[in-house]
């Protein structure tokens, strides 16, 4: 007996969702926002890494060179991301209230490969106003990152506090009562 093969409307459906998920700026929303839900705060680094040469540099909007040694001897939060990127995306909410209340008390760098258009036309969008650089170069091995997005927080003296890969929720009590007291010592 031939098998006839009956059409189905929950593959399709099923299907569907699929592409919509994976090839649609809806489907990174649909992304994104299930890794907000589901983000925690960042954990402490588990293992004692310090930056000890602050060598390397990176650049603004407008091109001007910014050397990475300006951040010596100050709390920093060093985050790598792309606009492309939903764990990126998921978690720049939790960020720009982070960086609204502790702009003045610390440095921020959120560093990214793309090209500054592209970068403006998400900030606009979004209504963000933090610090972006691009094409970081000669930066300390220790910040070496293998995928994104990985934040760094260093304290004043250079010590890796946290080490997050992935998305993490920024704006907490737990990371606030971690920055002030940096910021404190």
């Amino acid at each position: 007996k031939l098998m006839k093969k009956s059409f189905s409307w929950s593959s399709l459906i099923g299907i569907i969702f699929f592409m919509i998920l994976i090839f649609t700026p809806l489907g990174t929303f649909i992304k994104s926002n299930l890794i907000r839900f589901f983000a925690s705060a960042p954990e402490r680094a588990s293992k004692k890494e310090l930056v000890t040469e602050y060598t390397g540099y990176f650049f603004d909007s407008e091109g001007n060179k910014f050397n990475f040694s300006s951040f010596e001897n100050e709390v920093v939060i060093i985050n790598f991301w792309a606009t492309w990127c939903p764990p990126c995306l998921a978690e720049k909410p939790s960020f720009k209230k982070l960086y609204d209340d502790y702009k003045d008390k610390i440095k921020f760098a959120f560093i990214s490969q793309e090209t500054p258009i592209e970068i403006k036309v998400f900030l606009e969008k979004h209504h963000y106003t933090f610090p972006i650089f691009y094409e970081a170069k000669n930066l300390p091995s220790i910040l070496d990152i293998n995928s994104i997005p990985t934040t760094f927080v260093l304290d004043k003296k250079g010590n890796i506090i946290i080490k997050q890969i992935g998305a993490a929720d920024w704006n907490n009590e737990k990371t606030r009562e971690l920055l002030n007291t940096l910021i404190k010592n």
